[in-house]
């Protein structure tokens, strides 16, 4: 018992959902247990880091964007703004833009830098207390280099299950694309209208919200497992 720490024991959840859909004890050098041992978790569950948060990501990510909304809600303080009837909050992209430094009252400025100095003194980078075994660990850094398996979210809640990348991918094209029910396949004549349409539609929307495409961005097409549970006798 003294082999592992002492919340593996006391906090060791009882009901771990994970199903195996390889069909084998072992996957790729990394046994199935294993395996059920860190995805049992869930996949919202969040490893500790290492190390804990620094004083310098606190002052690049957190400090930065407080200071910038401070100083531009102070900037445009008891004005009254146009209205922007275009504006749509799901198309929004954060603007960087800051004030121009001679507008900013001297006051400010010098609270917001004493309090971000005194922010900062709060953290101090350490080494944070592991909340996974080294197994787990070990089985985590595996299921990331391994290319042959996914771990994918069954549907209905029913937790990750892992599954070969080969199975996976067929079973995508069976269940969804190959579906007549779903998609219907479009003559090679339309094939071109269709194309020239949408990429009209596509260029008046960036046009309308002033959207640049990223072309290096990767496109993935993601699905979720239908797995039945077993019926009760």
């Amino acid at each position: 018992m003294g082999l592992y720490p002492k919340w593996y024991y006391f906090n060791k959840p009882t009901n771990m959902a994970f199903h195996n859909l390889t069909s084998s004890e072992k996957t790729s050098s990394i046994p199935v247990q294993q395996i059920k041992s860190l995805l049992g978790l869930g996949l919202k569950y969040r490893p500790t880091p290492r190390y804990t948060t620094r004083k310098k990501l606190i002052r690049d990510t957190t400090l930065m964007r407080f200071r910038r909304n401070l100083l531009v809600k102070g900037y445009y303080a008891g004005q009254e703004l146009p209205a922007n009837n275009n504006f749509n909050k799901k198309m929004y992209i954060a603007s960087t833009w800051e004030p121009p430094p001679w507008t900013i009252p001297w006051q400010i400025d010098q609270r917001t830098s004493d309090f971000e100095t005194d922010v900062q003194q709060l953290y101090t980078k350490k080494q944070a207390p592991p909340n996974l075994l080294p197994t787990q660990l070990n089985t985590l850094s595996l299921l990331q280099k391994n290319n042959d398996i996914l771990v994918v979210q069954c549907d209905k809640n029913l937790g990750p299950t892992i599954i070969k990348t080969k199975t996976y991918i067929k079973k995508v094209l069976d269940d969804h694309l190959h579906g007549i029910k779903t998609y219907r396949q479009v003559p090679q004549e339309a094939i071109q209208y269709s194309k020239n349409k949408l990429l009209s539609l596509m260029k008046g929307w960036m046009l309308k919200y002033d959207v640049e495409l990223n072309h290096n961005e990767k496109k993935n097409f993601k699905s979720t497992i239908k797995h039945n549970k077993n019926p009760l006798p």
